[in-house]
């Protein structure tokens, strides 16, 4: 999972920085069909900017969530739900 995290992660960020969201949500889908891996991507504040099976406007905000708040405290974390 962290290796492909690591992978993905630079064009995340760079579709990210030129702001289109659905461009997002599109490569989080397509990755999702290759890999069965679920992607979540969170800006800052907890708010799901992009999921790679839900709507993130359904989706409520993971701020809180435990394995969350140890990555935003620079941890290593993941859950299983």
């Amino acid at each position: 999972l962290r290796t492909k995290t690591e992978l993905l992660s630079p064009e995340v960020i760079r579709i990210m920085k030129t702001g289109s969201i659905s461009r997002l949500n599109n490569y989080c889908r397509r990755f999702f069909a290759e890999t069965q891996t679920r992607i979540t991507v969170i800006n800052g504040n907890g708010l799901v900017m992009a999921d790679s099976c839900r709507p993130p406007k359904e989706m409520s905000n993971h701020r809180q969530r435990p394995e969350i708040r140890k990555a935003f405290d620079g941890a290593v974390t993941k859950n299983q739900r």
